[in-house]
């Protein structure tokens, strides 16, 4: 049973509590002020040459009545085709069109670019006209490209395939299922279909991450969520939604398979449970279809202690069959940096934002943010100024033994922001697109200048009127190409732009402008250009674009859509090591061994593989001079030096200490000290001991195996002391006696 603090700063998932919409409750690890208030820098060959990519280039699309469309940032409201030149958008609908805003905005719309981005034609449908607002509130849209196998390079022939999530309206205000349907882009309306689905007996919360894999083919996910009153929920586990096209009812049917997750309990301050620790369920598979993964964030783990962990299943035939979920464990993963010693409680958590894509070799690639958090209170807190760092956590079942290991790619310094007065708060929104062959990933987030989260940590307490630790940030992005192993550099997309540049100086509320590239949705699909060059599709959204009064904040107003037209990678861009961690090199001997003059020197046995490339090959120096048979031919400290270097050239060393010796002879000297009765005595023995023994001739020993020891005697007289020597070769003593006196040390 474990304990959650909500966080009364700002909500740290991305979708809002509304008057007229289902409570949700989300399992977050709180923002604590504990711990070292300091920033770290870390230093890795893929940090930005130059932050700023160049002047961002956006144009206006779509309208929606509120942000109801973009909290979420796990759902795909943007997809792209390739081959088509093809962007779309779904969108909640908005009352601009002369129609009821009440009724409007259960609707769902999209956008449509058939040239790339170029241009749109915006506000298009609705595609379910049946959604009122009252009893069928649609919400969150989704949409994908359905290619019409029989005229592939026909856009008008192609299909959207929406899905979204639904609630009941009236006093129950329910969760339902899906809202799911499909649309020409011809825009024939004879071709809407319209389907409000109560899905798991309406135990379900939002859908996400519709996706299509092999073409007909499509998923979605779920919780099994109930929520029981505004301060208790229920989640047992997640659904996992498939959806597959008809041909003859031009139409795709969906199948529900309910997962069911034991998660831990929260616990609020009366030790009453609210909820369960499990959140943020995501699918993906490769670009085969046959291998998926789902990520999830939670603590399954039943080991009392408090971090949230990635939680992923794995399918390798298509879907059909799940493994159980399983927890990764982050402390240690190779590649990832050691928890600073000032978290005296610390351990590694997913703090904020992950999501996960699959590559060409059906590996998966966890983009998450990774911070300090102190796993022994029950608040699952973290401290939010230690070093938060974005990483690719990436899978390869080759390496046995390191198959899960941690690619950085970027420090973080914001976390969260509040964007709107009704104490609305967003992360870090880190997004992930990937070409159709999945070599090339793309990793998108949200960050503030270091200085500025710095300040206004240091002097906001938040609330609804200050934003918290990442209030105006910026576009980055970063691109991670598999097939070459390298990464680009980090690119800051938004800087300097007057609508969605992330500011270093208080917010400009004029016009509905907040600051910062607020609510980034990205295509899961890149478009690929000439010369292999690659676009991403993203929006971006500017809230209470309308209203009289900017600074009421509120997230109810109604929001806007650009599309971002130069979001590019160039394969030139990748210049970057992927692997910057050594291999492990293993030696199977201890660090120093003693070797018998003339007798031979076996090296010990050694192995070195490395987490990306797998067995790598280790050259030996031997030091040590042998004759023609072998055998040790000299007395003295050598050294053998294994080394293992992968093909990106990070290099591991071992070093062996070799002492070739024989039986030891012991000898040693003394010197008197200016105080009477005291000496110090000093083993000068030849040949390499390992271990002594001191008798002092006044019935007073030393085993501690000191080479050199102070002794004070309380006594005159003759006292003959003994020092005893050996090794695995032999023992040896020598005995010298000397004279005491109370005035003067003389030597006998």
């Amino acid at each position: 049973m474990k304990k959650l603090v909500l966080l009364s700063l700002v909500s740290l998932m991305t979708t809002f509590i509304w008057a007229t919409d289902p409570p949700r409750k989300f399992q977050k690890p709180i923002i604590t002020q504990s711990g070292t208030m300091a920033h770290s820098s870390y230093s890795r060959n893929n940090r930005p040459s130059s932050l700023r990519s160049g002047s961002l280039q956006k144009v206006l699309i779509g309208r929606a009545g509120n942000l109801l469309t973009v909290l979420n940032a796990n759902c795909h409201q943007i997809d792209a085709d390739s081959t088509l030149n093809t962007v779309l958008f779904a969108h909640r609908a908005d009352s601009l069109n002369g129609s009821d805003y009440v009724t409007a905005c259960a609707r769902y719309w999209y956008d449509i670019s058939r040239n790339g981005g170029t241009t749109w034609t915006t506000n298009i449908g609705p595609l379910n006209p049946i959604a009122n607002n009252v009893s069928i509130c649609g919400r969150y849209p989704q949409g994908v490209i359905r290619k019409n196998p029989d005229y592939p390079a026909t856009v008008d022939s192609a299909y959207l395939v929406y899905n979204g999530s639904w609630h009941n309206g009236g006093t129950s205000n329910i969760w339902q299922g899906q809202y799911y349907g499909v649309g020409r882009l011809d825009g024939d309306v004879a071709t809407y279909t319209d389907h409000p689905t109560i899905v798991n007996n309406a135990n379900v919360e939002i859908s996400t991450s519709l996706i299509q894999t092999t073409p007909g083919t499509f998923w979605n996910v779920n919780l099994d969520y109930t929520q029981i009153s505004a301060t208790l929920d229920t989640i047992r586990g997640i659904i996992i939604e498939k959806g597959t096209w008809n041909d003859s009812a031009h139409e795709v049917l969906w199948t529900y398979r309910d997962t069911m997750i034991g998660s831990g309990q929260i616990l609020d301050a009366s030790n009453n449970v609210t909820g369960n620790v499990l959140f943020n369920p995501i699918i993906s598979f490769d670009p085969t279809g046959q291998y998926g993964w789902i990520l999830m964030e939670g603590d399954i783990t039943n080991d009392n202690y408090f971090t949230i962990s990635p939680i992923y299943m794995q399918s390798s035939d298509f879907g059909q069959t799940w493994s159980a979920p399983q927890a990764l464990a982050l402390d240690n993963l190779p590649g990832m940096f050691p928890t600073p010693a000032s978290a005296t409680n610390g351990g590694k958590s997913v703090i904020g934002d992950a999501q996960i894509t699959v590559d060409s070799a059906g590996n998966p690639h966890i983009a998450a943010i990774i911070g300090i958090c102190d796993t022994t209170t029950p608040q699952y807190s973290f401290y939010p100024l230690q070093p938060m760092v974005l990483y690719d956590l990436y899978y390869n079942p080759a390496v046995i033994g390191c198959s899960w290991q941690a690619t950085y790619l970027s420090q973080v310094f914001g976390f969260n922001g509040v964007y709107t007065s009704d104490n609305t708060g967003d992360n870090n929104r880190v997004q992930l697109s990937r070409t159709k062959d999945g070599k090339k990933i793309f990793v998108l987030w949200n960050d503030t200048d270091s200085t500025e989260v710095a300040t206004i940590a240091a002097n906001s307490t938040g609330g609804t009127t200050a934003p918290a630790t990442n209030p105006n940030p910026n576009l980055f992005g970063i691109g991670i190409d598999m097939e070459t192993r390298q990464l680009t550099n980090v690119k800051n997309f938004t800087a300097g732009d007057a609508l969605f540049g992330g500011q270093v100086a208080p917010l400009n509320l004029s016009n509905g402008t907040f600051g910062g590239a607020l609510f980034p949705m990205v295509s899961p699909n890149v478009l690929n250009q000439s010369g292999g060059n690659y676009n991403i599709p993203v929006t971006l959204t500017q809230p209470d674009y309308l209203t009289s009064n900017p600074a009421s904040w509120l997230s109810t107003n109604p929001a806007q859509f650009y599309y971002c037209q130069n979001i590019n990678f160039a394969q030139s861009d990748f210049v970057n090591k992927f692997d910057n961690a050594p291999p492990t090199l293993i030696v199977y001997g201890p660090d120093t061994v003693y070797v018998h003059l003339d007798s031979a020197y076996t090296l010990p046995g050694d192995t070195a593989y490395d987490c990306i490339y797998g067995s790598v090959p280790v050259q030996i120096q031997n030091g040590v001079p042998v004759d023609i048979h072998g055998n040790t031919t000299t007395i003295g400290v050598f050294n053998t030096t294994w080394t293992a270097t992968n093909p990106a050239q990070n290099t591991a060393t071992h070093t062996q200490v070799v002492i070739v010796t024989i039986a030891p002879v012991a000898k040693f000297v003394y010197q008197p000290q200016s105080t009477p009765r005291k000496y110090l005595f000093i083993d000068s023995s030849l040949y390499y001991p390992t271990n002594r023994t001191w008798a002092f001739g006044d019935g007073i020993q030393n085993l501690t195996n000191v080479k050199t020891v102070l002794h004070t005697y309380t006594a005159n007289g003759t006292k003959c002391v003994i020092l005893k020597v050996w090794n695995s070769f032999g023992t040896s003593s020598d005995t010298q006696c000397i004279m005491v006196t109370g005035l003067n040390n003389v030597e006998l």
